[in-house]
């Protein structure tokens, strides 16, 4: 009769090198766990950022297109009425009255040092 050689999963005692070596292989799974949970953490705070980002994108476009109407920066011309002592600011596109508005104690100064 001819004896047969196999292999079977049976326990065997670690020896010193091996604990340490299974005890750094522990050490960094946890570590590259912690990393890619931090990743997670990250991705999400980006996701949320980027969320509310279009959140208010959206919420902008929807006023405008209710109203009909929207802020842009418009350029407008100061034009100072000395003798009623008003300023007024006037569109330089449609020429409209924006604002009158009574001039500053240091706008009538300048005048007066001009003078």
């Amino acid at each position: 009769m001819s004896d047969k050689i196999e292999l079977r999963e049976l326990p065997v005692r670690l020896s010193d090198s091996e604990k340490l070596q299974y005890g750094r292989a522990i050490a960094q799974l946890l570590e590259d766990d912690a990393d890619a949970y931090a990743a997670m953490k990250a991705a999400q705070a980006e996701h949320a950022a980027a969320k509310k980002g279009r959140a208010l994108e959206l919420e902008r476009l929807r006023v405008a297109i209710q109203s009909g109407r929207e802020l842009r920066a418009v350029e407008v011309r100061l034009e100072r009425d000395w003798a009623r002592g008003v300023v007024r600011v006037i569109r330089t596109d449609t020429m409209d009255d924006v604002e009158q508005r009574p001039m500053t104690m240091q706008e009538r100064q300048r005048e007066l040092e001009v003078s």
